[in-house]
């Protein structure tokens, strides 16, 4: 029987972020933009950042400060089918945002250069 992506462990220089249910991982590189010029159809490349989307819970302990402050980091977005994304030189994109309740929700999102699925 197939296993099908359900959960994503996301790494941050090696330390584990405990995420809620939906992270997400936009790979990156080259995008192609659709042209039109008369009768033909073509493209022009641009590159554009890998994204990793997720949110997490404020706990004892937790520095949200560190996060504020992260740059130049591996980033590692893995399924729990086995397919694992690496970011390097990645960074916050946004300071850390908490909500309390449920947790203390933190959104987070991360940029880089194009993740590089690690085989």
């Amino acid at each position: 029987m197939p296993k099908f992506f359900g959960r994503a462990t996301i790494r941050a220089n090696g330390q584990v972020i405990e995420t809620a249910k939906g992270a997400s991982l936009d790979l990156g590189g080259t995008k192609r933009n659709v042209i039109v010029s008369g009768n033909l159809v073509g493209y022009a490349e641009e590159t554009v950042p890998s994204m990793v989307e997720c949110e997490t819970s404020l706990r004892e302990g937790m520095s949200l400060e560190a996060l504020r402050h992260l740059t130049g980091a591996t980033i590692i977005f893995e399924a729990d089918t086995g397919q694992r994304y690496v970011i390097a030189d990645a960074f916050i994109t946004d300071p850390p945002n908490m909500r309390d309740g449920e947790g203390g929700q933190i959104a987070l999102k991360f940029a880089g250069p194009a993740a590089v699925e690690v085989l």
